[in-house]
């Protein structure tokens, strides 16, 4: 057959725009990292290991936290969705509970920015329970304008930190009962980029959005280490997953997001480069049901696989500095005498 110099020129871009959306479509898959479970005897084995476990996801009415809430109901777990917006938790807890068949999922008010909420949270949760099995420490802010939670916290440290130690501290005894058990804290590498002055954690003088947000995930990386040391006989285990660069509502306080002309040309670059919560989620999926970490502790994991540390995230010294700021500033510590004690 005879083709045209046009027909030939047709056929050879339609050849070039199908390679590159084969490689497209490979390098897409590439930055994804593995998917827990791709095959029918998988999906078996990952049911009956999860069958009746009680897991608690913070921040599960949108983005990776939803993601994981989904997957794990699906797995025949309880799962209970700690949000702050009930509204959109609910909305979000019928559609999962229509989509995996499992009605043991829940919808919980847990506002990370108020520590009494924490507290009500963990109250009613216990009145419930008897064990947790898995708490994913999911939520977050990120870049937000300066501003406050309800106990006058800086909003950062407040959620994405403070508020998850709380969670964490107040659970502990409900995690060791069910050991063995796992505390996953999803991490941002730029942790990396930290500075953590615990004498202004505030930054009253000036505030830097991105600075607060890598101090809090530096934080984050610290109490893993340091709970990972302290529970390390208990059978509990606490590890950190980065789930990639995902394209979430996390950034909506960034200047590209908040602008119509920058998501018009960016969102093309940024669907390339990034990943979907499904592929996001993975890492934490991975770490809250595979058998072959159920030991492992104080470690990080990307694309479902341990990746090094900054050596800054294992300072012994400054973790258990922080971690008595954390009980003072949260209660778990009344007098400033006790706290001069837990930092010796």
């Amino acid at each position: 057959m005879i083709f045209s110099k046009r027909g030939q020129a047709v056929i050879t871009a339609g050849g070039v725009l199908c390679t590159l959306a084969g490689v497209t479509v490979i390098w897409k898959d590439k930055i994804g990292g593995e998917k827990l479970y791709d095959r029918d005897n998988d999906q078996r084995s990952i049911k009956e290991r999860m069958k009746g476990k009680v897991i608690i996801v913070t921040g599960s009415n949108s983005g990776l936290g939803e993601e994981t809430a989904y997957t794990l109901a699906q797995a025949g777990a309880k799962v209970y969705m700690a949000c702050r917006n009930m509204a959109r938790c609910e909305s979000a807890r019928q559609n999962i509970v229509l989509a995996t068949k499992n009605r043991y999922v829940y919808c919980r008010e847990c506002d990370l920015a108020s520590l009494k909420s924490i507290r009500q949270f963990v109250d009613n949760f216990k009145a419930q329970e008897h064990h947790l099995d898995v708490l994913i420490n999911n939520a977050g802010v990120m870049n937000c304008p300066k501003s406050y939670s309800k106990d006058g916290i800086e909003m950062h440290w407040a959620v994405n930190h403070l508020g998850h130690f709380l969670l964490t501290s107040l659970l502990k005894d409900y995690l060791v009962q069910a050991a063995p058990s796992r505390i996953i804290f999803l991490i941002n590498l730029d942790y990396r980029k930290a500075q953590l002055d615990l004498k202004h954690l505030h930054q009253v003088e000036k505030y830097n959005a991105a600075q607060a947000f890598e101090q809090s995930q530096l934080a984050n990386m610290l109490l893993v280490h340091h709970l990972a040391q302290e529970l390390r006989e208990s059978g509990v285990t606490v590890n950190a997953a980065y789930p990639g660069v995902v394209r979430t509502q996390i950034k909506r306080h960034m200047g590209v997001d908040k602008s119509i002309l920058g998501n018009f040309l960016s969102n093309p670059l940024l669907w390339f480069l990034t990943s979907d919560v499904m592929r996001g989620s993975q890492t934490t999926l991975f770490l809250a049901m595979d058998p072959s970490v159920v030991t492992t502790t104080g470690k990080l994991f990307s694309k479902s696989k341990e990746i090094d540390k900054d050596p800054m995230a294992e300072d012994s010294t400054l973790a258990k500095r922080l971690v008595a700021v954390d009980k003072y500033w949260s209660g778990l510590v009344s007098s400033k005498e006790e706290l001069a004690k837990e930092m010796r």
